[in-house]
């Protein structure tokens, strides 16, 4: 199979072309492996495995001027593998010494061969079924890195998913596969033992859980887990302090630990010290030596907070208890320090760490330090001499990662620092002690945060990366261990880079001629490292650090030999339609001339077409290729969809208008517009009986649009239609949903005056059989289940996204802000919707499961009314108000969080349903401007968004939609700051731009709405603006999935607002060429 087939059936479409492959070569497995069945009407996606990763770019073909025609090169990837065996550089295998010198580099001292790169491979790649994930896209990525001259990769060994299900019984399934692969490419690789849980931290893009049969025991003891001073659990990791206590079926958790590493040291015995030449063993969350001090997960943390003491469990209490009377001071071990904040103040908002009189420095501050510190080490030390031992002799090196918290390093007390665990201060060094007791083992030091430097950090926050990264070298060559080096965040840039050659060289006091990075971790393979610049910088850098002692070179010189075998020509994902596909291939077949070029673009179409299920990690399914998975741009732009009337179906489910509904169908497609949303209303289909489906009029008026060729995103519309902006006509929930509530009243949402909201029935019964035997949530499932099984034959050609109602208006929120009957008026702050008695009984037990019972009685009391604004209230106001109290952040915590609740609920029946049908998901979210410019953000944390000027309440959204591959669809993308009213301080555009950074870092796709109807050219340009998702004037990479426009209706086809539409779709079909106005 020649390259031209590899890459079409990575991209789901076989491509037509002459053959140009001797007749001797013999094809690779691999290349026989990728070939799919021709499946229609595909669209690619990238999931993306790690945190802060980028969108692929179609770029035109790139043809370096150095690079000339293909002069015969057979691309036919069996050739290209025997090529690599004398075209890669010789510049980054091992001396040719002793078998343990061979297996890894024991000090830091300089080799002829410089510093040598692993890449870090995704989170997830072996499944849930312990098979290896994208098997071709990882074969092709794995390739392309050897021929870059890589070294090895890194991977993480989940404990979750090789001891899962039972105590002692191990299943190695995916990691066999994998570790292989990677010898058959001959690469190295470094096993990270990953006792910790996945998800919760910087760049965890994937979930996998801490085994269930250690979970089971946590959930009995949750003194297992790590505890801050409120009660807060985390879960990712055991806690430290029940290390040798038999608290796991009978063994201590480092019992689990070596247990599990001999166990992998038997199963892969002949692989150690030959592919594996490095066990990075884990000792607490995110596989760091650290407590977890600044959890992410839940918006619990938000850089660059201090974070909080971790060590109010009984376990660790204990400890403490123990220490102080050692100390003879036992008044000193009741409680970790009480004034030091909460996780995302700043040093000097604390009594315990501000500069002066701090209590850091008082006694029980150094003793409290020096017992947290070193009950850190000791933990190191217990799971380090058990690592020792099993694998002594084996030719592995033993490493311990240590993580880079670089802010408010310019601080004295270094808050941070001292709340993960690393007792380091202006006066003291906090890692000394870490490298001498890694001395002891031979172990090596990893370090991350090797990328930064202190001017791109926010200063006010004292960040200082490059002072702390001399800090640790000093350290390290004083306890002559060894130091690695990781990027904390994905970066592929020449300043990135440089930064990275500076460092490794270790050139400290302007001396580095004896010593240099024992090697380097990159972060991470992923799609974006196979973009064209990207790569090109990539393989340049590698090539430079196999040289960090040859300073005559520099990197610009090597990024211009590295262009004469490095070129990438086309995108990493565009429309697989054959045309798009056979000018790709044509391109790659003119420009690609070296076995370097074909295996990175191998590698970008593997990545495009098998990528990754967040939640699952399951192979690639039908459903997946849909939809964009990611806001990737294509050269297609961004699609367009238009809102069809509230009322396309009447009340007799027949079509409402059925001619004129013909003729605007066929005009939108006359437009180029991708196609439409309709509203599937429960109140019209299963009006009468529960469980009794009446789908006429969606019947009659699907076929139609595929008749005219338009795909539909389909709302499960399970609210009330009436009584919203825009609510045109009225559709009341079932007859017999409206029964139960007209029975218990309670079913209604309601404020704390008692006024009752039909709109939707309150999320506090979600699982309480309230209607007619069923739970609302079992309502909801049932429906989508019938829609489904109705409409099978149109899920994902004709119908192409299921948006599934949680709210009123079909959005994630509560009925904050009701219009009907004049309740509310904008821009009001409105009220809260929890005084039904399901929602009481809720906040009453999460009350008294925080130690707080009182607080479960009601909700606040001071918020105002509907129309007040935020400093009308106690509760709002800007200065001392209540929602800055403990109360406070408790109440719209658990507000907040049982909205979450709430769509993972519903999602999670919708994933289950719609699975391989080829359908996506997506839930709308609310754009709630007004009073945005205040510092309570009183309007959305009445609805349910726990967002404030000093929290971001989208992130925890985007994360959890993230997890169930669903799409973040958002709204008032039209409108503009400077048309709001400026006494109200709105911001819509602030706002889309924190939602944008949000779902960029869930890694979740962004769809848009505009909030009102606007046919004016100045809503279009900011339409056009925003979903370009231009953020920090950079947009290159990632566009909104698609555009559902406000609404199809006589205004619409008025000559000149339909013209202006025309030319709006034509241009939101070409958002990436900016020349054209």
């Amino acid at each position: 199979m020649n390259i031209t087939h590899q890459i079409g059936a990575l991209a789901g479409t076989p491509i037509q072309a002459e053959s140009i492959i001797n007749t001797e070569t013999t094809a690779t497995a691999s290349a026989a492996a990728v070939w799919k069945t021709p499946t229609p009407n595909i669209r690619c996606k990238i999931t993306k495995p790690d945190t802060a990763e980028q969108k692929s770019q179609p770029t035109s073909p790139c043809r370096s001027p150095i690079l000339g025609a293909s002069n015969g090169i057979r691309p036919d990837l069996s050739v290209a593998c025997r090529a690599f065996a004398t075209e890669t550089m010789d510049l980054v295998s091992f001396d040719e010494t002793t078998e343990q010198e061979k297996t890894y580099k024991e000090v830091n001292t300089v080799k002829e061969k410089g510093v040598p790169v692993y890449v870090m491979m995704p989170l997830d790649s072996v499944t849930t079924g312990n098979t290896v994930n994208r098997r071709k896209a990882m074969n092709a990525s794995l390739q392309a890195l050897k021929s870059a001259g890589v070294e090895g990769v890194m991977m993480d060994v989940w404990w979750g998913l090789v001891e899962r299900d039972t105590p002692g019984v191990y299943n190695w399934g995916g990691y066999t596969e994998l570790l292989e692969m990677a010898k058959r490419h001959g690469l190295k690789v470094q096993a990270v033992m990953s006792f910790h849980q996945c998800g919760g931290n910087v760049g965890d893009s994937c979930t996998v859980p801490l085994p269930k049969w250690v979970a089971e025991e946590v959930h009995k003891d949750q003194d297992l887990a790590y505890t801050d001073q409120w009660g807060r659990r985390n879960y990712e990791y055991v806690s430290l302090g029940c290390d040798s206590i038999p608290v796991l079926k009978g063994r201590t958790p480092v019992q689990c630990y070596s247990d599990f590493m001999r166990a992998f040291r038997d199963n892969f015995k002949h692989l150690l010290g030959d592919t594996i030449v490095e066990i990075q063993v884990g000792m607490g969350p995110a596989g760091e030596l650290r407590y977890p001090s600044y959890p992410e997960q839940n918006g619990t943390w938000r850089f660059p907070g201090i974070g909080a003491f971790q060590c109010y469990d009984k376990y660790m209490l204990s400890s403490l208890k123990a220490a102080a009377e050692a100390a003879g001071k036992p008044e000193w071990g009741s409680t970790g320090p009480t004034d030091a904040g909460e996780y995302n103040n700043w040093p000097e908002d604390t009594r315990f760490f501000k500069k002066d009189g701090g209590g850091w420095t008082c006694p029980f501050g150094e003793f409290f330090l020096s017992w947290y510190s070193q009950v850190l080490l000791d933990h190191a030390e217990r799971i380090l001499s058990s690592a020792k031992s099993i694998f002594e002799n084996t030719g592995v090196k033993i490493s311990v990662k240590i993580a880079g918290i670089h802010w408010h390093y310019g601080t004295r007390s270094h808050a941070p620092e001292l709340t993960a665990g690393y007792y380091n201060t202006r006066n003291r060094d906090g890692y000394l002690p870490i490298a001498q007791m890694l001395a002891r083992y031979g172990a090596i030091f990893n370090f991350t945060c090797i990328e930064m430097r202190d001017h791109e950090q926010p200063q006010d926050a004292l960040c200082a990366p490059e002072k702390l990264v001399r800090q640790v070298a000093l350290a390290t060559r004083e306890a002559e261990v060894p130091l690695a080096g990781e990027n904390a965040l994905p970066r592929y840039d020449e300043n990135a880079h440089e930064q990275i050659l500076q460092a490794s060289s270790l050139n400290i006091d302007g001396n580095s001629k004896d010593r240099e990075m024992c090697a380097f971790t990159y972060l991470r393979m992923n799609p974006h490292l196979f973009q064209p610049d990207n790569w090109r910088r990539f393989v340049g850098f590698v090539k430079k650090m196999n040289e960090v002692k040859s300073p005559d070179r520099c990197l610009e010189q090597v990024e211009r030999e590295a262009g004469h075998f490095v070129h990438v020509s086309r995108p990493l994902v565009q429309e697989p339609a054959v045309a798009h596909v056979e000018q790709l291939t044509a391109s790659i077949q003119d420009t690609a001339n070296t076995t370097r070029d074909r295996t990175a673009v191998v590698a970008c179409r593997a990545f495009a077409t098998e990528t990754m299920d967040l939640v699952s990690f399951d192979e690639t399914t039908e459903q997946e290729k849909t939809y964009k998975e990611v806001n990737t741009v294509k050269e297609k732009g961004v699609p367009v969809y238009v809102m069809m009337p509230l009322d396309s179906v009447t009340t007799g489910n027949t079509v409402n208008g059925r001619k004129e509904m013909n003729a605007s169908l066929q005009a939108l497609k006359s437009a180029g517009v991708e196609g439409v949303m309709m509203d599937v209303w429960w109140g019209l289909v299963e009006r009468d009986t529960p469980g009794v489906y009446n789908w006429g009029g969606y019947t009659e008026l699907l076929e139609m649009a595929k008749r005219h060729g338009l795909k539909v995103q389909a709302v499960m519309s399970f609210h009330q239609c009436g009584g919203n902006v825009g609510d045109s006509c009225t559709v009341p929930l079932p007859k017999w949903v409206a029964e139960e509530v007209h029975k218990d009243q309670d079913l209604a949402y309601t404020d704390q005056w008692g006024r009752r909201n039909y709109e939707y029935v309150s999320l506090g019964c979600d699982s309480i059989p309230v209607l007619k035997g069923r739970t609302p949530v079992q309502c909801y499932s049932d429906f989508m289940r019938a829609f489904r099984d109705n409409f099978k034959h149109l899920l994902g050609d004709t119908i192409v996204e299921i948006q599934v109602g949680m709210g009123p208006a079909g959005e994630l929120r509560y009925p904050s802000y009701p219009e009907q009957n004049g309740t509310w008026r904008f821009p009001g702050i409105g009220a809260f919707q929890c005084y039904d008695k399901y929602m009481l009984s809720s906040l009453k037990a999460a009350a008294e499961a925080a130690g707080k019972p009182k607080w479960g009685s009601t909700g606040p009391t001071d918020a105002g009314e509907y129309n007040n604004w935020p400093q009308d209230t106690r509760f709002f106001r800007k200065e001392g108000g209540g929602w800055t109290s403990p109360y406070g952040e408790f109440f719209l915590s658990w507000y907040s969080h049982m909205l979450l609740d709430h769509a993972e609920r519903i999602l999670s029946s919708a994933k289950a349903i719609f699975e391989n049908t080829g359908v996506k998901i997506s839930v709308k979210i609310a754009g709630i401007h007004w009073h945005y410019g205040t510092r309570s953000h009183a309007p959305e944390l009445t609805a349910g968004y726990y967002n404030t000027r000093n929290r971001d309440g989208y992130l925890p959204i985007a994360q959890m939609l993230a997890r169930y591959g669903a799409i973040f669809n958002f709204t008032c993308i039209e409108m503009r700051d400077h048309e709001q009213p400026q006494d109200a301080l709105c911001a819509p555009e602030k706002l889309v731009r924190q939602v944008a950074l949000a779902t960029r870092e869930a890694e979740v796709p962004l769809a848009g709405e505009n909030a009102l109807p606007r046919y004016d050219e100045n809503a279009h340009e900011q339409i056009l603006q925003a979903s370009s998702l231009n953020i920090d004037g950079n947009s290159k990479d990632r566009v909104m999935c698609a555009f559902t426009y406000l609404r199809m209706n006589p205004h619409l086809f008025q000559p000149d607002n339909w013209r202006r539409f025309v030319g709006f779709v034509k241009k939101m079909n070409e958002v990436k060429s900016p020349g054209r106005c």
